[in-house]
């Protein structure tokens, strides 16, 4: 045995001492070692949360493992709100504008989100893009949108004029070839093309081999495309109404309903009696088109709830529904006009115009001051000097329309809108009087009714002296009149069919986008705000409860905090009666804990004042 052995032996026997060993701990509770752990866990995990949530701050939404950063969705909004608006609407300042970009956002975020979809889904399924893939989608862009906007024709319609136009254009551009300006869209809309080449692996083989026929053409134009409904509301709120009213407004709607259809009295008047919505408009609510089985409204925004549109879609030119109940209360709706998808297919009666415009004052700001009259009669006077070189012909109304117009839209297109824009099946913009009263004022329709009004009255190829309007002058040529005009399916079935053909594409998308969304996670919100707030919401607000809850625990509160100061009345600027016992007593008291601090008794010697 050996001597370590001989001493374990002794020591188990008791016949020698254990050694104590030197600094030893007493071992750590287990429910102490649980709680340490767990509290490391818990503050490791809120780490891990808070790094990966910052490192999501730009994020406007996820797809899958595709990120929409919110610069991504501010610039292509932007983009996208600038195609429709003019230059001088383009305002930051505006709040009109502001709010008009917030809108634009949401729908772009929607945009950009489906567009993850499809290359999100590509990606899954494991379909190949090549950089072939990518130079074809860019070479379509230059050839159906940048070509089109430079020289306001399809191709295959220029002339040698036009050839030499877009020459030119490269030329003043800076791009030696069109290689180089295809590279250059390749970058510039790189977002854009990823997205089309991903669709067009995911579906375009799909969308490529549909068709139209004749029949389907035919059944689309001749079915009801838009009805013009009325209601009369009476509202009940079943969270925050009592169920009593409830009851009393649908029985008082019930006695209406039954005078509308007794022949009492009509739903108009009846509308403007009681209705609770739209009163002394008859009910009216307007015109609602009928797309994928949903009421859009002419501004292209859905606005009905599901149960109203439900049961107005079912109507027919006359007819009265029965009561329905929304979120809103209690309707009765009647359809009181419809019209057919072919009525889209009219001629309407107008003016087809070409402007010269020229601003007066700061039309970028809508704040800014009104200009003075000497500004407008120094520009009417410039308006009238070029209407004075267009009548001698020394000037082209075209050529005066490039060189003085301020009016981006048209003063490329010898002051006309351009063709892409068209408002019908004619290829032209036709200013109509119906049109120009019913958006004045609205930034939605390019000439005001005092342009429109003029026009009417000229005489074809006639130019006007300048026209005041709201933002400055403009000089008008009247290019041609035409009036109202029914087209039958046979004059429009080409343009019927391709419509009909892009709704089936649309439905058949919409359907495969639905699909898609169920299989790829879709997360909108950034992390880090939805973090912050959590941590707000989740931690600091309860720590402080339970700060305020400890504290009233033990009877203490801010207003319980201990003072040294002699209490003095708020309202007087007098000192302290040193008579009064109680402000004795609060001197003594002060003097007691000063000499307890200091360690001395009260008489041996004056305590001294101590900072806190």
């Amino acid at each position: 045995m050996g001597r370590e052995s001989k001493i374990r032996k002794l020591r188990r026997l008791k016949i020698i001492p254990e050694v104590k060993q030197r600094g030893s701990k007493k071992p750590m509770a287990k429910g102490w070692r649980i709680t340490i752990w767990s509290i490391v866990a818990v503050a490791f995990v809120l780490v891990v949360m808070g790094i990966w949530a910052y490192s999501g701050r730009d994020h406007a939404a996820k797809v899958g493992s595709q990120v929409i950063t919110a610069n991504e969705v501010e610039v292509r909004a932007f983009e996208a709100l600038s195609a429709k608006l003019t230059p001088d609407q383009l305002n930051p300042n505006d709040p009109n504008f502001q709010q008009q970009l917030e809108g634009e956002k949401e729908a772009t975020l929607q945009r950009l989100i489906q567009e993850k979809i499809y290359i999100e889904a590509a990606k899954n399924e494991g379909l190949e893009i090549t950089s072939d893939d990518y130079l074809v989608i860019a070479q379509e862009k230059m050839e159906n949108e940048v070509k089109l906007q430079v020289v306001q024709k399809l191709e295959k319609d220029w002339t040698d004029e036009d050839k030499e136009a877009w020459k030119d254009w490269m030329t003043e551009a800076g791009y030696e070839s069109e290689e180089s300006l295809v590279s250059f869209i390749q970058t510039r809309f790189k977002g854009e093309i990823e997205f089309k080449a991903h669709r067009q692996k995911a579906v375009g083989d799909t969308l490529d081999a549909m068709e139209a026929t004749d029949n389907e053409a035919k059944a689309w134009y001749d079915e009801k495309g838009a009805m013009k409904i009325s209601h009369i509301l009476l509202s009940y709120d079943a969270i925050n109404h009592e169920a009593s009213k409830g009851k009393e407004q649908k029985e008082k709607l019930n006695d209406i309903h039954k005078s509308i259809l007794d022949g009492e009295i009509t739903f108009a008047d009846a509308a403007n009696k009681h209705t609770e919505d739209q009163k002394g408009n008859g009910g009216d609510l307007g015109w609602y088109n009928i797309q994928d089985g949903k009421l859009i409204n002419e501004a292209g925004t859905a606005g009905l709830v599901p149960e109203f549109e439900r049961m107005a879609l079912t109507l027919a030119p006359g007819d009265v529904s029965g009561i329905v109940q929304t979120q809103f209360g209690f309707h009765i709706i009647k359809c009181t006009k419809t019209r057919n998808n072919s009525t889209n297919y009219d001629l309407k009666e107008g003016v087809r115009l070409a402007i010269i415009k020229l601003s007066v004052g700061d039309t970028s700001n809508p704040q800014a001051p009104p200009a003075p009259e000497e500004e407008w009669t120094s520009i009417k006077t410039q308006a009238s000097d070029i209407v004075s070189q267009i009548k001698s012909g020394s000037i082209d109304f075209a050529t005066a329309a490039t060189r003085f117009s301020v009016d981006q839209l048209t003063k490329t297109n010898g002051g006309e809108l351009p063709p892409m824009m068209a408002s019908d099946v004619s290829g032209y913009f036709w200013a109509s009087m119906e049109d120009a009263k019913q958006y004045e004022g609205q930034g939605m329709y390019p000439f005001e009714v005092t342009v429109v009004e003029k026009a009417h009255n000229m005489s074809n190829d006639q130019v006007s002296e300048p026209i005041r309007t709201s933002s400055g002058w403009v000089i008008v040529k009247k290019i041609d009149y035409r009036n109202a005009k029914s087209l039958s399916f046979d004059d429009v079935k080409e343009q019927v069919k391709r419509d009909v053909l892009v709704l089936k594409k649309n439905e058949f998308e919409s359907n495969w986008l639905e699909g898609k969304r169920g299989e790829i996670t879709v997360s909108i919100g950034n992390p880090w705000i939805k973090f912050a707030n959590w941590w707000e919401n989740s931690v600091v607000a309860p720590m402080g409860d339970f700060g305020t809850w400890v504290s009233e625990l033990l009877g203490k509160n801010a207003s319980d905090k201990p003072t040294n100061q002699i209490p003095i009345d708020g309202n007087s600027d007098e000192l302290p009666n040193m008579e009064d016992p109680a402000v004795q007593e609060q001197i003594q008291r002060m003097l007691q804990e000063q000499a307890d601090k200091q360690g001395i008794t009260p008489g041996e010697g004056t305590p001294q004042p101590i900072n806190p």
